[in-house]
C-alpha cells in the first residue's frame, strides 16, 4: 500500500496540534504533519494494505473528510479535524527519499563522531530482503520502539538518545513487513510517551502473532559493545532467528548471545515475544553505527529477515 501526502499552501499548524491515536480496526496504519516551510506543511498518511484514499471532501475552509475505500471496506469516512483554511487538495503518493546502497562500515579502530542533532525520518528501502508470501494467512506483528516522548531511554555518545536510534529503526522494519504480506502495528508512531502496560495491550487486544521491542543499550563501561536478545518463555526460537540475522549482517559487532529475561512486555504478551538490543550508544563505535542512517537501515532490514525468516519456518 502506497503512502499519501496532502499539501496545505500558505499555513501553518497551531502549536500543539496533534492527530487522533489509531484505532484498532482503523484503515489507516499511520498519519504524520510535517511543517516544509514556514507557509506549508503536508498531512502524510499511510493506509492499511489493499486500502486506498478515495474522495477528499472539504466541508468547510476548516475541515476535510477523506473517504477510504479498498478490499472488505466499502467506504469508509475518517473522523474530521480542523485544519487551517486551505484549497481543496489533491493526493498524491508519497515516496520519501530511499537509501538501498548503505555505506561500507568504517573500521572499529577510529569511529567518527557522533552526530548529535535529531535523527531524521529513516529512508524508505527500495528492496525488501524477499517477497515470498507468509504462510498460513496475514501475521500481525507489533513493532515496539522502546521509550519516547519524556523518556529518552539510553543517553550515550554525542548526546545519541535511544529514543530516537530505535525509532527510525522500527518504522523501517514495519514497511520491510508490509513490504512482505505481514501487518506490522507500532506501539507508538512518533515521539510521545507510551508507558509499557498500553503497549502490551495493544498486542493482546490485537491477538497478535509476534511482538518484537527493539531498544538500544548502554553500559558504564564504555567498551562494552553489541548485540543481545531476550526472550521470556515462547519466544526463544524467534529471538534466535532475528539475533542470527542480525550477527549475519553486522559479523564486526560482538555476539551477546539470546538470553532469558523477565522484562515487563514480555512476560505480559501471549504471543511470542522478544526484546532485542540493537547496540550500546555508550560505546564509540556502536554509537557512530546507530547514529548512521545508512547502518540503521542495515538494522532494520536484518531484524525483518530474522521475523519473516520465522514466519516461514513455522
Amino acid at each position: 500500500t502506497q503512502s499519501y501526502s496532502i499539501t496545505f499552501f500558505s499555513a501553518a499548524l497551531a502549536d500543539g496540534v496533534s492527530l487522533p491515536q489509531r484505532q484498532v480496526g482503523s484503515p489507516v496504519i499511520w498519519t504524520r504533519l510535517r511543517q516544509e516551510d514556514s507557509n506549508t506543511f503536508s498531512l502524510l498518511i499511510k493506509p492499511a494494505t489493499r486500502i486506498e484514499v478515495g474522495q477528499i471532501s472539504q466541508g468547510s475552509p476548516q475541515q476535510l473528510a477523506l473517504a477510504f475505500v479498498g478490499e472488505g471496506l466499502g467506504v469508509r469516512n475518517q473522523s474530521r479535524s480542523p485544519v487551517a483554511t486551505v484549497p481543496t487538495p489533491n493526493p498524491r503518493p508519497f515516496t520519501p527519499r530511499s537509501n538501498p546502497n548503505p555505506s561500507p562500515f568504517p573500521p572499529r579502530s577510529n569511529p567518527p563522531q557522533t552526530n548529535t542533532n535529531p535523527l531524521p525520518f529513516p529512508p524508505r528501502l527500495a528492496t525488501p530482503p524477499s517477497n515470498n508470501p507468509i504462510p498460513n494467512g496475514r501475521a500481525v506483528v507489533i513493532i515496539d520502539p522502546g521509550h519516547g516522548g519524556s523518556d529518552a531511554g539510553a543517553v550515550g555518545v554525542g548526546g545519541l538518545q535511544e529514543k530516537d536510534v530505535v525509532f527510525s529503526i522500527s518504522q523501517q522494519v514495519a514497511q520491510i513487513l508490509q513490504q512482505n504480506g505481514v501487518q506490522a502495528v507500532m506501539t507508538r508512531l512518533d515521539d510521545r510517551t507510551v508507558e509499557l502496560e498500553p503497549r502490551v495491550d495493544m498486542a493482546n487486544r490485537m491477538n497478535a502473532t509476534l511482538f518484537v521491542s527493539i531498544h538500544a543499550n548502554a553500559a558504564t563501561n564504555a567498551a562494552a559493545s553489541g548485540i543481545e536478545t531476550f526472550y521470556y518463555s515462547s519466544g526463544s526460537r524467534l529471538a534466535q532467528y532475528i539475533q542470527n540475522s542480525i550477527m549475519s549482517s553486522f559479523s564486526n559487532l560482538p555476539n551477546r548471545g539470546v538470553k532469558q529475561a523477565r522484562f515487563y512486555v514480555l512476560r505480559n504478551t501471549s504471543m511470542p515475544s522478544i526484546l532485542v538490543e540493537t547496540g550500546f550508544v555508550s560505546n564509540n563505535y556502536d554509537a557512530y553505527m546507530l547514529g548512521d542512517p545508512a547502518q540503521r537501515s542495515r538494522m532494520a532490514q536484518a531484524i525483518a529477515q530474522g521475523i519473516l525468516q520465522y514466519l516461514r519456518g513455522n
